[in-house]
């Protein structure tokens, strides 16, 4: 797969019955650069999990790449199954641009024990 003026490799990982990865391997350096994962829930319903693409290889089309490849195995296996997803500021356009709507708020709270 051509991207940002390389090469990657999108390979899928299905850790087990629940559990599926997607990585991307930067074929000239043959490195893992990122990666998206899936579970799959009961009562028909997939989480998407755990997006991430390396420092240096951001805003070059990887992480489009890794999530169309997610999605064509989602749609080509899982009809009838409800996608739910958590996302931020940066990614919300990529889940409206493929039909995704907010269904909820949330907000991330944080507290450091001393």
């Amino acid at each position: 797969m051509h991207v940002f003026g390389g090469e990657i490799t999108v390979i899928r990982i299905e850790h087990d019955k629940n559990f599926i990865a997607f990585v991307a391997i930067h074929e000239a350096s043959s490195e893992t650069i990122g990666w998206v994962n899936l579970t799959l829930q009961l009562d028909n319903k997939i989480k998407l999990q755990d997006a991430y693409v390396r420092e240096g290889f951001r805003g070059r089309g990887i992480y489009k790449a890794l999530w169309n490849e997610r999605m064509k195995y989602i749609e080509e296996n899982f009809k009838g199954y409800e996608v739910l997803s958590y996302c931020n500021d940066v990614s919300i356009g990529m889940f409206e641009e493929n039909g995704f709507r907010l269904k909820e708020t949330i907000k991330k709270m944080s507290k450091y024990i001393k």
